[in-house]
């Protein structure tokens, strides 16, 4: 059986193992805005300020692991930011030895715009808690002191 990658409806590309570009889906394309000249070159041509982040897990999947789901942020050039989950499974040819990486990513940006959200809330009331527990410990101190005349 062959399957293609462009017929899975999930980002998919296909890395040798200099990081070089072999294969790419046409939704991996689109949510990481690759040009149309990106096959052969370099994964790190596009992804330079990110190395330091995601070399470590390019590293380990050279040494024949599967890394991840692991979560990360990518800001494009025009300033957009999209999380993605990301994962990254060796492909050994038939004598074992490791042949390519393939390295597929989720887009949860809304996702992750939620529970940024939800966050952000929970500090919120966190801090508002806090505030009404002493303004509740003030309130009833006050209310045990006898009011003294002047």
């Amino acid at each position: 059986m062959k399957i293609s990658i462009n017929d899975v409806h999930y980002p998919l590309a296909i890395l040798d193992l200099h990081f070089n570009y072999i294969a790419a889906n046409q939704l991996y394309c689109q949510e990481f805005d690759l040009p149309p000249d990106f096959l052969g070159r370099n994964h790190y041509d596009f992804f330079a300020p990110h190395a330091k982040t995601i070399f470590p897990r390019h590293k380990r999947a050279l040494e024949g692991q599967k890394v991840g789901p692991e979560e990360g942020a990518q800001t494009f050039p025009d300033g957009r930011t999209i999380w993605f989950r990301t994962r990254y499974s060796p492909i050994f040819d038939e004598n074992n030895q490791l042949q390519y990486i393939l390295v597929a990513a989720e887009n949860i940006t809304e996702r992750k715009k939620i529970e940024l959200a939800l966050e952000a809330s929970q500090k919120s009331l966190l801090h508002t808690n806090e505030e009404l527990e002493q303004y509740l410990w003030i309130l009833a101190h006050d209310l045990k002191t006898p009011i003294k005349n002047v």
